[in-house]
């Protein structure tokens, strides 16, 4: 058993995987959906129109204990429709949304340290469970296509937990899932808003996976704590667990 700690929960998006692994896949489908709403922007406004509706549609949601990520997803592709001047049909919304999740599901790739981490951590008697704050139709799809599953004991969502991070409920809920008290729990991500501020608020160490160039969505930067650890590579985990 690690000195510190009994468990580690991670963070999937940004974490795990990186998500350079699928912007420009991600990119394709916003030029895509500007041509099917009949937009005559160019690609830098498209892009400008989009990350603007984005971060609107992330912070409206950022005060709230729970909520479906499809909404604000959905909310945001709204926005994006109305920066450009056009309107959103419930088809469009319905065909982004998914060919987005398509797209996300094909085009991510797991971090090249991590399955060697998650296995070296297990070696050590850690228990450890990725906890996404995600729903359900991405997380599970994602995990069994990049066969991470048997690396790790247990994977939960937001949808499940019925709270999204950083409500403290989300790592309460998690807490339980490994039968580990906060304090015994290493949390990793790569979010300072959701993953850093969630993590310590309930007394957990957290972790934070920084990236040059990789910001995550939904950012604020009110109250937000300073990570114990702050890491560039998966591996890095092994000497801080192993402590």
């Amino acid at each position: 058993m690690a000195a510190n700690f009994e468990a580690i929960l991670f963070d999937l998006g940004g974490t795990l995987y990186s998500y350079s692994s699928i912007h420009r896949p991600l990119r394709k489908l916003i030029q895509e959906a500007a041509e099917r709403l009949g937009s005559n922007k160019s690609k830098r406004e498209v892009g400008k129109a989009y990350g603007e509706a984005s971060e609107r549609a992330w912070k409206a949601a950022a005060g709230l204990p729970y909520y479906r990520h499809r909404d604000v997803m959905v909310e945001g592709y709204r926005f994006f429709a109305d920066g450009l001047g056009r309107h959103a049909s419930a088809d469009f919304l319905d065909w982004m949304y998914e060919t987005a999740r398509i797209v996300t599901l094909e085009s991510f790739e797991l971090r090249d340290d991590c399955l060697t981490t998650l296995e070296s951590l297990r070696n050590l008697g850690l228990g450890l469970a990725i906890v996404s704050n995600i729903d359900d139709d991405y997380l599970f799809p994602m995990i069994e296509s990049c066969g991470i599953g048997p690396y790790v004991d247990r994977c939960t969502s937001s949808e499940e937990a019925k709270s999204c991070k950083p409500d403290p409920g989300f790592f309460l809920h998690c807490a339980r899932l490994t039968d580990s008290s906060p304090e015994q729990i290493l949390y990793v991500g790569d979010s300072p808003f959701h993953d850093v501020k969630g993590a310590k608020g309930v007394g957990m160490t957290a972790a934070l996976i920084v990236e040059d160039g990789v910001t995550a969505p939904g950012q604020l930067s009110e109250d937000v704590p300073d990570p114990d650890f702050t890491i560039r590579r998966l591996s890095e985990l092994l000497k801080i667990a192993g402590s």
